[in-house]
C-alpha cells in the first residue's frame, strides 16, 4: 500500500488515535494498514482485533483488501478473515449475544428484527394496548391513558396512526437514551400519582421558587446598571421603563400572597412595565440593559405566564403519554419474547 506521511503517523501511533478526514482521502485504507501491521509487525492474532464499520458493504470490503495484503504470507488467512470481529456494531452485538446467550437468558437461535419489521411489531403491540383500554367492560373507567390516546387520534378516529407513529417516536428517543423500560414504567407511575393527587396551587408551588430567584437575578443585574441617560445627562425614556420595572416587580416580592395573585401581578402589572417603549441608544450601557430588558420580557415572563391551567393538563398528559408509551413498549417486548426476536436497541442495550 502506498501511504502518505499522514497515514503513516496514525498507523504507528500508540494508544487511541483519532483520524478526521473527509470523503475518499483514504481512511478505510490507513485502518486496514492499521490491522496488517499490528498482524504483521506486532503478532496480534486477527481474532483479537475489533474494527467496526457503518455499513454490511464496507465490512466486506475491509475483509476483501485484507486477504489481498494478507493472503500470500499468512496460512488459513482467509478462514480467519471470515472469523474476525470486522463488521458493523449491530453484526458485533449480535455475534457476542449469540455467543454468550445462555449468560443473557436468551436463545442463541433468536431473530434479528430490522427496522421495518420492528415498526411493524410495534405497532401491532400499540394496537393491542390501544384494543385492550377501549374493551368496552372498560368504558366506564376513568383511564388517562385513554385520554391520551383520545387526543392523540386525528378527529377521534380508531386505530389512528398518529397514535402509533408519535408513540414509536418517543419510545425511540427513550431507548435511544438507553432508558430502560422498567425505568419508563416507574417514571411513569410515579409521575401520573403526583399528578392525580396535586392541585393547581401544589404544582405551580413546584416551579415558582426557581422562576422568582431568576427573576430577582435580572431584576438586581437591572438595578446595577445604574440611572440610563441621554449624552446631556438627561434621564432617557429607557430609564423610565428600567425603574418602573425593578419598582413593579419589589412590590409585587414584598406583597407577595398566593400563586394565583403573583401570577395576575405579573401579567397585570410587570408586564406591562416591561413592554413599554424602550429607546437607551446614547446611554453608556445601552447594550446590557437592552440584553437583561429582553430576557425578562421575552424568557422569564413568559415562564410565569405558562403556570396557567392549561399547563398542568399539558403536564398532566405528558406523565399520562409516558405511561402509555411504557404499556406499549411491554406489549412489545413480550411479543418480541413470543417471535425469539431481538431489535437493534435490544442487541446493543444487552451489551451494555
Amino acid at each position: 500500500m502506498r501511504l502518505r506521511d499522514e497515514q503513516r503517523a496514525a498507523i504507528e501511533a500508540k494508544g487511541g488515535t483519532i483520524v478526521s478526514a473527509s470523503a475518499g482521502t483514504g481512511k478505510t485504507t490507513t485502518l486496514i494498514a492499521k490491522i496488517v501491521s499490528l498482524i504483521r509487525d506486532h503478532g496480534i492474532p486477527i481474532n483479537r482485533i475489533l474494527a467496526v464499520t457503518f455499513t454490511k458493504n464496507a465490512a466486506a470490503e475491509m475483509r476483501e483488501r485484507l486477504l489481498r495484503e494478507l493472503g500470500d504470507e499468512t496460512p488459513g488467512i482467509v478462514a480467519e478473515i471470515e472469523a474476525s470481529y470486522i463488521g458493523t456494531i449491530d453484526s458485533f452485538c449480535t455475534r457476542m449475544l449469540r455467543e454468550h446467550a445462555p449468560a443473557m437468558g436468551l436463545d442463541p437461535d433468536f431473530a434479528v428484527l430490522d427496522e421495518p419489521a420492528a415498526i411493524a411489531m410495534f405497532e401491532q403491540a400499540a394496537d393491542a394496548v390501544e384494543r385492550t383500554l377501549f374493551a368496552r367492560d372498560r368504558a366506564h373507567e376513568d383511564d388517562p391513558l385513554r385520554d391520551v390516546i383520545v387526543d392523540l387520534r386525528p378527529g377521534g378516529d380508531t386505530p389512528g396512526q398518529r397514535v402509533r407513529d408519535d408513540l414509536y417516536r418517543l419510545y425511540n428517543a427513550l431507548a435511544a437514551k438507553g432508558r430502560l423500560r422498567e425505568d419508563v414504567e416507574r417514571a411513569a407511575a410515579d409521575l401520573m400519582h403526583r399528578f392525580a393527587q396535586m392541585t393547581l396551587d401544589e404544582w405551580r408551588r413546584g416551579y415558582l421558587p426557581d422562576l422568582i430567584a431568576q427573576m430577582d437575578q435580572a431584576i438586581d443585574a437591572f438595578a446595577g446598571i445604574g440611572m440610563l441617560c441621554k449624552r446631556d445627562g438627561s434621564p432617557s425614556n429607557a430609564e423610565a421603563v428600567r425603574s418602573n420595572t425593578i419598582r413593579v416587580w419589589r412590590e409585587i416580592r414584598d406583597r407577595q400572597e398566593d400563586p394565583a395573585w403573583l401570577l395576575d401581578a405579573i401579567v397585570n402589572d410587570l408586564q406591562p412595565a416591561v413592554r413599554a417603549d424602550f429607546r437607551p441608544a446614547g446611554c453608556e450601557q445601552a447594550d446590557d440593559a437592552r440584553t437583561i430588558r429582553n430576557h425578562i420580557k421575552d424568557e422569564l415572563v413568559p415562564k410565569f405566564k405558562q403556570l396557567s391551567p392549561d399547563h398542568i393538563e399539558a403536564d398532566r398528559m405528558g406523565a399520562a403519554l409516558l405511561g402509555l408509551v411504557a404499556r406499549v413498549w411491554a406489549e412489545y417486548d413480550a411479543l418480541k419474547s413470543l417471535a425469539n426476536s431481538q431489535d437493534f436497541r435490544d442487541l446493543s442495550l444487552r451489551l451494555i
